[in-house]
């Protein structure tokens, strides 16, 4: 599974995903300084929030690409359980909140199964 037929040929060994951040950036910066709106005043944890979130955001995209580019399915399925589970946990942070346990016990299930779908796939 790890040198998908479909993924790696379509790709090409391109990515526009910083192309596509950059644009997106310039075009909402460009819309701000357009606008009549202020910047609010951001305290220090909530920027300290940001550069966690967006850190968390990139090794996502850096994790979905890596797979789709190189046809690891295999990393990229990883990727793709593990991004819930660390979105919650960042969510219970900056809420300040919990989870009740029939939230853990299902992420544990969802891990469990896909080791065992790994485990009776792999060669």
């Amino acid at each position: 599974m790890k040198n998908a037929g479909v993924v790696k040929p379509l790709s090409k060994g391109t990515d526009a995903t910083v192309l596509f951040f950059v644009a997106t950036s310039v075009a909402l910066w460009v819309k701000y300084f357009l606008s009549d709106y202020s910047l609010a005043n951001v305290q220090p944890i909530a920027a300290l929030e940001l550069v966690v979130a967006a850190t968390l955001m990139a090794l996502g995209y850096i994790g979905w690409n890596r797979g789709l580019l190189t046809g690891n399915l295999l990393f990229l399925a990883a990727v793709s359980y593990s991004a819930p589970v660390l979105s919650s946990l960042m969510s219970i942070i900056i809420l300040s909140t919990g989870l009740q346990i029939y939230f853990w016990q299902g992420a544990a299930l969802v891990t469990f199964g896909s080791l065992c779908c790994w485990w009776a796939t792999r060669r």
